[in-house]
């Protein structure tokens, strides 16, 4: 059964948060309490040509943190069990005016050794109110899954992180992603490729060596 105790979020800040530029998308925050254990922070989208894909991504960066505290057990609720303790925050890795990248984090502790930590990205365009995927990024008929894939596993290669537990196979169209100015982020989050004490694994792949396979429409390179 769903908690309706998630219908009483109350909202406590509005604060501007950072931009790359004096032109790119305004990315503000909101930030809800529900007592000491539950904080959720979230990024807010204002300001963009596209009212109608504004306010649904803003409902959908809420929903995407709300989730994981309705998939919890009703003993496990916040208002009764003292060890429960929920985090959520993100990162705005790409703001571009035009393409903004967004990381979500969640933090869920419900007893034992340690918590779990979960995450979603998105990727968009604040004018034609686009969500992109990884196969966006990359000209058609380019196996570009494959080339992610080797180009990871010579990172990994150069970490040396082919260790008992870590178990990356290859990159595919679930993969985690997100833009940066300098190049295409991967985002293993834990326990995806290796224990839970690696952590989430970040495999950052400059744009020039994606050159020739980049979707030329698609002009962050």
């Amino acid at each position: 059964m769903k908690k309706r105790w998630l219908v009483g979020l109350a909202v406590l800040g509005l604060t501007v948060a950072q931009s790359l530029s004096a032109d790119a998308a305004k990315i503000t925050y909101k930030e809800y309490n529900l007592g000491e254990n539950i904080s959720i922070t979230v990024p807010y989208l204002e300001g963009s040509e596209n009212k109608k894909f504004e306010e649904t991504l803003n409902k959908t960066f809420l929903n995407n943190a709300r989730s994981y505290l309705a998939e919890q057990p009703e003993d496990e609720s916040p208002l009764t069990d003292d060890r429960f303790d929920f985090r959520a925050d993100y990162e705005v890795p790409f703001n571009s005016f035009e393409y903004v990248s967004i990381v979500q984090w969640y933090h869920l502790y419900t007893g034992g050794a340690h918590g779990n930590t979960f995450y979603s990205a998105t990727t968009f365009n604040t004018i034609t109110g686009e969500v992109f995927t990884l196969k966006d990024l990359f000209k058609e008929k380019v196996d570009y899954r494959v080339k992610l894939t080797l180009l990871v596993e010579e990172e990994f290669a150069s970490r040396g992180e082919h260790a008992v537990g870590f178990s990356f196979t290859e990159v595919t169209d679930k993969t985690l992603f997100y833009l940066t100015p300098s190049g295409l982020v991967l985002l293993f989050p834990p326990y995806e490729i290796a224990p839970f004490v690696v952590g989430d694994i970040r495999v950052h792949i400059p744009w020039w060596k994606l050159q020739g396979i980049l979707n030329e429409e698609f002009p962050v390179h």
